[in-house]
């Protein structure tokens, strides 16, 4: 069933939000640049996507290949784009290839640090508060002509009736939602002299997550890739030359694109990446093969 949400971050400056409205897709393809934080990128766009795939492509390549943003896409007609830290931030724009017809828009500046809170909502599908589907207006059905609101008797025998957008499910209908758990958490902060046995209403996993160091001793001279092993399967990662730091940021980055992994830079150690399991459990222990002609070189 449907289900989104957001989370709501307090930070004491603001993460710029933006977002990129895809109102008509291309059918030839062809390279668009995008300017975040004053810095220009080309994104190669595939010939006959629809606005969707067209959306999950340019938030693929933000979420890859552009460091310090994170990008969704969202409804099929928006990717939406976040900072990963507070702070101000330079020109947000998009010039579309041909065909393809996007507008850029900064919703909410970059700010730095002033000591106060600020509360930032961010998009995210599994955020700490969700819409279920669960309308308190009006009730819903699937036919021939898809999801929409139950129909009357009227309507149905109205040869000329038709479902359009008013029809359809929106936002005034779903009523969001805060996750259980953290209603329990916010109770034992605010009154720390209340616990709850959160093990017992929410249950606790058992065993351990899987974490794994990846060391990077020597820098890639040249391109290449090289080939990681996580859980039993084997990964392809792009290396491109750069310092040791930057290989290991490389390696972060494309980490976090595989399903049931994630991956940091340590804090005390901007040449090691911590990669861990989101699953609880005895994995296979993992591996790490770059190309030798990169000459980079990784202890795990």
């Amino acid at each position: 069933g449907f289900r989104g949400g957001f989370d709501v971050d307090i930070t004491g400056g603001v993460r710029e939000f933006s977002l990129l409205n895809v109102s008509q897709a291309s059918t030839s393809g062809g390279t668009c640049t995008i300017i975040l934080d004053s810095l220009t990128y080309s994104v190669d766009i595939s010939a006959n996507l629809n606005e969707k795939q067209t959306c999950e492509e340019i938030a693929y390549f933000i979420d890859t290949y552009i460091p310090d943003y994170a990008a969704e896409e969202h409804t099929g007609k928006f990717v939406f784009i976040v900072a990963d830290e507070v702070g101000t931030r330079g020109n947000f724009s998009f010039t579309p290839c041909s065909g393809l017809t996007a507008t850029a828009t900064t919703v909410t500046e970059g700010a730095d640090s002033t000591g106060e809170p600020t509360y930032l909502t961010t998009p995210s599908k599994n955020g700490d508060i969700v819409y279920p589907l669960i309308s308190h207006t009006r009730g819903f059905e699937w036919d021939e002509d898809g999801f929409h609101q139950i129909l009357s008797d009227e309507q149905r025998d109205d040869e000329d009736f038709t479902v359009n957008s008013e029809h359809r499910i929106n936002n005034a209908d779903l009523k969001p939602s805060l996750k259980v758990e953290r209603i329990f958490e916010a109770i034992e902060s605010q009154f720390p002299s209340i616990q709850f046995n959160k093990e017992c209403l929410f249950g606790t996993p058992n065993g351990n997550l899987q974490t794994t160091e990846l060391k990077v001793t020597s820098q890639a001279t040249s391109s290449g890739d090289a080939q990681i092993s996580l859980g039993g399967f084997t990964y392809d990662i792009d290396i491109s030359s750069g310092t040791k730091s930057e290989v290991a940021s490389q390696i972060k980055e494309q980490v976090n694109l595989i399903n049931g992994y994630k991956a940091f830079i340590d804090d005390s150690d901007d040449e090691n990446v911590i990669i861990r399991s989101e699953k609880y459990g005895v994995e296979e222990e993992a591996d790490f093969t770059p190309d030798p002609s990169t000459s980079l070189l990784a202890d795990i």
